[in-house]
């Protein structure tokens, strides 16, 4: 049986916030990726990774990450 892409995403972000807490831009581009294998991003994988995003501490943000974040939210409208 196929896994569906939100939940593998949400076990993603489990191993994301186990590790150290935060979300650097390969992790973020994993997530996107895995969202994006069906080539559409569904409304649950977008409140996976709304629930990802505001789990995040703005201080622990880097610049490129911030830009990234933007245009995807954009992008995907999340």
């Amino acid at each position: 049986m196929k896994k569906s892409a939100h939940l593998e995403m949400s076990q993603f972000a489990l191993k994301i916030f186990a590790d150290d807490g935060k979300l650097d831009l390969i992790e973020l581009d994993t997530l996107i990726n895995i969202a994006l294998r069906d080539h559409v991003i569904t409304d649950e994988e977008k409140r996976v990774l709304r629930s990802i995003l505001d789990r995040l501490k703005f201080e622990d943000l880097t610049k490129e990450l911030i830009l990234k974040i933007e245009q995807l939210e954009k992008l995907y409208d999340f």
